[in-house]
């Protein structure tokens, strides 16, 4: 058992260090390139309905669990809500915080569910990236997000949003 912790310690700051050297070596963005667009889905042609704002937080050490929880501003009213996923072959801990824009909501109990990128992802000057994420009732949110601390993903699941009542 102790030889079993020791291997997984190893792996760990070996990520790590892979992870940091990797970063080390990253050209600096400038302001002509901070960010790479990507093609939004079609689902987020027009003015969004609703916002959102978040934080969340992860540790991982093989498999990976992600909590947060942030408000949802629709129809003038705000709406707390949580977040949660799961993510396999990850190593690392981090804190995520972030704000998006909430497409083809029509009905407030439509925003719950599980969401999945349909977008590949952008990455922004200074750790940033942006997403698009859709759940099961054909809500859109396109996500822009900060991360703090050091994290592999290989295997990202989608991550489940629910409402507070």
């Amino acid at each position: 058992m102790r030889s079993q912790l020791t291997i997984l310690v190893g792996l760990v700051f070996s990520c790590s260090a892979l992870i940091a050297g990797c970063a080390r070596e990253r050209p600096q963005a400038t302001p002509a390139s901070a960010a790479t667009a990507s093609a939004a889905p079609t689902e987020v042609r027009g003015t969004p309905v609703a916002t959102i704002s978040f934080s969340i937080t992860g540790v991982a050490l093989g498999l990976g669990y992600e909590t947060g929880r942030g408000t949802l501003s629709y129809q003038g009213q705000h709406h707390p809500f949580r977040m949660s996923g799961l993510s396999a072959i990850d190593v690392g801990v981090s804190s995520i915080s972030g704000w998006g824009d909430v497409y083809n909501l029509n009905r407030l109990p439509d925003f719950n569910g599980t969401y999945a990128s349909v977008s590949a992802e952008v990455t922004l000057g200074g750790g940033g990236e942006v997403a698009y994420l859709r759940n099961q009732n054909g809500i859109v949110i396109k996500v822009t997000s900060t991360s703090q601390g050091l994290r592999l993903r290989l295997a990202p699941e989608g991550v489940k949003i629910a409402l507070e009542s």
